[in-house]
């Protein structure tokens, strides 16, 4: 690849670079300071005016008191009256004024000077033989003065906006020439280039002898070396996204195996393996909730308790597998005789647990009758050979013949229920409610 770039040697001896420029930038930058220079100049120069006149006031003041004295120990208002006349007269003073020494006006004239009024007052002791006789006031005008600031100052402004907008236009061009137009210009092709999506870069057009057009130059030098690295790049990026989709396809594959297992694992975390039902650690969790939510809510709700009868014969009879396998007949014949708002489980053993919500007495009864019969006529047939399978059935509702608080006096009715049905006979329901006072106690 060939190297474009071109030395500062190459290109001559003489360089306007960046230093050249920015002297001439301080150039204007110092036109700017003189104006302002000016105007502090004339700022002294009014103070300097202001302490002059005050100076003049206080002499003339001091030399009009010593001119008053003995009129004003003689008492002759007249004359003081003719004397402030004649000073007032003068085209600076605008206001005199004799006071004694008790503070009482002996003479005056003119008008007294406000704070609106280019006017300031000075005072000054009239004595006689180094005894007080009294006050002079006198108002001295600062008009003529404030004229001739005014003037100075529309002179000094009319000249400082004309250098103002000199050096603003001069510096403007100069800038925008110099500085501003190769920034632009760079930053201009720079965001394109970085907006492309093609791969096709612009060179920058600078080729001044300065700073700007070795930075151009540099630019375009590394543009160069970075289309070549962009090109290895992205062949090296097409490899890696296509082991990123390989990737990706098998992720996403083992992430479906993993749900599956994850739905499998949750099932079994919940229900008993044997008969499919819910097992007992899921159904107490349940049965908590339901039960204190229908106390609360003041809802009706029953359990069915249900145990195989004379199930440790069958399993001696059959073994362990026909056990089994009677436990599993059972389980199915429950799930299909339950409601949709039903829940049964596997509480242990033979032992299966049912939660029918919104059940009353006569419901839960006719339900418990239907699962009894419908277990009687559906019996196991091992090997072609029947076997009859009975079961004790005991119920419980809320609310019931008594108050129930907790889910464990909820199953203690239920048991009491079951044990009586299985005293009585077995293969039978029997209801908590049908239980007399005796029966309670004894079951207890």
């Amino acid at each position: 690849m060939s190297n474009t770039a071109t030395s500062p040697k190459q290109r001559g001896h003489f360089r306007f670079g960046v230093r050249e420029k920015v002297a001439l930038i301080l150039l204007a930058a110092l036109l700017v300071t003189l104006s302002v220079s000016s105007l502090l100049a004339l700022h002294a120069h009014k103070k300097d005016m202001l302490e002059e006149t005050n100076l003049r006031g206080q002499e003339t003041a001091h030399f009009i008191a010593q001119h008053l004295a003995y009129s004003v120990v003689s008492y002759d208002y007249h004359t003081l009256e003719l004397l402030l006349q004649n000073v007032i007269k003068n085209e600076d003073i605008v206001f005199a004024r004799v006071d004694n020494t008790r503070g009482n006006v002996m003479a005056v004239a003119g008008t007294p000077p406000n704070a609106l009024q280019d006017a300031h007052l000075f005072l000054a002791d009239i004595t006689l033989n180094g005894d007080t006789l009294g006050q002079l006031h006198l108002g001295l005008s600062t008009e003529r003065i404030s004229q001739t600031l005014a003037a100075r100052q529309r002179e000094a402004l009319i000249g400082q906006l004309l250098a103002v907008v000199v050096v603003t236009l001069v510096g403007f061009i100069a800038l925008s020439a110099i500085i501003i137009r190769p920034l632009t210009i760079s930053a201009r092709i720079i965001g394109n280039n970085l907006e492309s999506g093609d791969g096709k870069y612009t060179r920058i057009p600078l080729d001044t002898a300065d700073e700007f057009g070795d930075l151009a130059r540099g630019f375009n030098a590394l543009q160069e070396h970075l289309d070549d690295a962009h090109q290895i790049l992205k062949s090296r990026v097409n490899h890696a996204n296509q082991e990123l989709q390989n990737a990706y396809q098998q992720l996403k594959l083992q992430a479906g195996e993993l749900r599956s297992l994850n739905q499998e694992l949750e099932v079994l975390i919940v229900t008993d393996p044997l008969t499919g039902l819910y097992n007992r650690r899921h159904f107490e969790r349940l049965m908590e909730r339901e039960v204190a939510l229908s106390i609360r809510n003041d809802e009706t709700i029953s359990i069915v308790l249900l145990d195989i009868d004379n199930f440790k014969k069958i399993n001696e009879r059959h073994g362990h597998v026909g056990g089994d396998a009677v436990i599993r007949n059972v389980g199915r014949i429950i799930a299909e005789q339950l409601r949709d708002s039903d829940v049964a489980c596997r509480f242990g053993g033979d032992e299966f647990f049912i939660l029918c919500r919104q059940a009353t007495i006569s419901n839960v009864i006719g339900f418990a009758d239907d699962l009894l019969h419908a277990l009687a006529v559906d019996p196991y047939r091992p090997n072609g050979q029947e076997v009859g399978v009975s079961v004790s059935i005991g119920v419980a509702t809320i609310p019931g013949v008594h108050e129930i608080s907790t889910a464990e006096e909820f199953f203690q009715c239920a048991d009491m229920a079951l044990r009586a049905c299985k005293q009585r006979g077995r293969n039978s329901v029997l209801h908590y409610s049908m239980l007399d006072h005796d029966q309670k106690a004894l079951m207890r």
